[in-house]
């Protein structure tokens, strides 16, 4: 097996070499000549001579892997009329630094700038339809992008430790996956007014300070804003329905929270390992609270404007609390607990990096436009 895997990918070097001898000058620059609609699959898999990539006007389709782990390229200059960039096409191209997307990109695929890690600047078009996971996967070096509204849903991991610190997402988005910015350093966030749902450990160590959730989201998934150190106010809209576990955990600098007028029930770990708050208004739809829901340091006032049928007994854990306005009988209060941090449950493990351990034996062909 491993032989033929060895076989193949020496058959594909040889005929980048053969390409690239025709079309690459002595300076590193790939001219794809006028008339080449498509680039294949793994056409220029790591070719190291390649520095920079000028795409035709004729060029449709730029293939799954056409230039990955090109390391020396540096620029590409792609063409009006380019539809598609397939699966991991740049990916580990790690010299580049821009990709200014022409307006006719409609689909870029899973991992298709993964691990560009010197990529600073990039322009999505307007009309895109399809941005797959992991798109920009460990690109650290990028520090702003502007998500266009023709899409509705971020993928997961899709912006996935960028070192973000300003993310505008326009309005028509609806849905923001499973770790889309995860560990990026998010100073600045705008999020849409169309906004539905913002996936499990979406924003998790970010650098937020005020935090404005638009009305009209429904879910918030659980560790969505963990860690995010330096926030210091949270509006979450009445519209909320539902806050996942520990999704505002180890927010140490927390003061102020909007709770939503239709939550039910505040999950396991909501406000966990947090410092202090000033004032805690417990919604009047809520009808449980879980474990450790408030296991905060201090809270000047808890204010309940309705009676929960089910408080756990470790729900509110304190070591000062000032008052309780409409306490509730079946409130309990007990010692604040610094317990080691809650490891993220099974189905938000990192998955990321799996396919980069995989060896493709055969084509894979591209989707069709759409």
């Amino acid at each position: 097996m491993f032989e033929s895997i060895k076989k193949y990918i020496e058959k594909k070097k040889f005929y980048s070499k053969i390409f690239g001898k025709k079309f690459l000058d002595e300076n590193g620059v790939l001219t794809i000549p006028e008339g080449v609609k498509i680039i294949s699959h793994e056409m220029f898999l790591e070719n190291l001579n390649i520095k920079k990539v000028i795409c035709p006007k004729s060029l449709e389709i730029i293939g799954s892997r056409a230039f990955k782990r090109c390391e020396n390229i540096e620029e590409v200059v792609f063409n009006d009329g380019l539809k598609l960039i397939g699966t991991k096409a740049f990916s580990g191209c790690s010299k580049l630094k821009e990709a200014n997307l022409p307006e006719s990109v409609t689909n870029i695929n899973h991992g298709a700038f993964k691990f560009c890690i010197m990529l600073k600047k990039v322009h999505l078009p307007q009309n895109i339809k399809h941005l797959g996971k992991s798109a920009f996967f460990y690109c650290e070096n990028l520090k702003e992008i502007v998500v266009p509204g023709s899409l509705e849903n971020i993928g997961d991991l899709t912006f996935f430790h960028c070192e973000l610190k300003k993310v505008t997402i326009e309005d028509g988005i609806k849905n923001i996956g499973k770790k889309a910015f995860y560990l990026d350093k998010i100073e600045e966030l705008s999020l849409p007014n169309t906004l539905k749902s913002i996936g499990p450990v979406a924003f998790c160590g970010g650098h937020l300070q005020n935090l404005y959730i638009p009305e009209g989201t429904q879910n918030i998934g659980n560790y969505a804003f963990k860690n995010c150190h330096r926030l210091i106010a949270a509006y979450i809209p009445d519209s909320v329905e539902k806050i996942g576990k520990y999704a505002f955990q180890n927010n140490v600098n927390l003061r102020l929270v909007h709770m939503p007028e239709r939550l039910k029930v505040m999950e396991e770990g909501l406000f966990d390992c947090c410092v202090k708050f000033k004032e805690l208004i417990i919604p009047q739809n809520v009808e449980q609270i879980d474990k450790y829901a408030i296991n905060v340091k201090a809270i000047d006032t808890i204010k309940f404007d309705g009676t929960p049928k089910n408080i756990d007994e470790n729900a509110f854990k304190l070591l000062w609390l000032g008052k309780v306005v409409n306490r509730p009988k079946n409130f309990t209060l007990s010692k604040f607990e610094e317990h080691p941090e809650q490891k993220l449950m099974a189905d938000e493990i990192d998955d990321s990096l799996e396919d980069e351990k995989e060896i493709t034996t055969s084509q894979k062909s591209e989707k069709a436009l759409t």
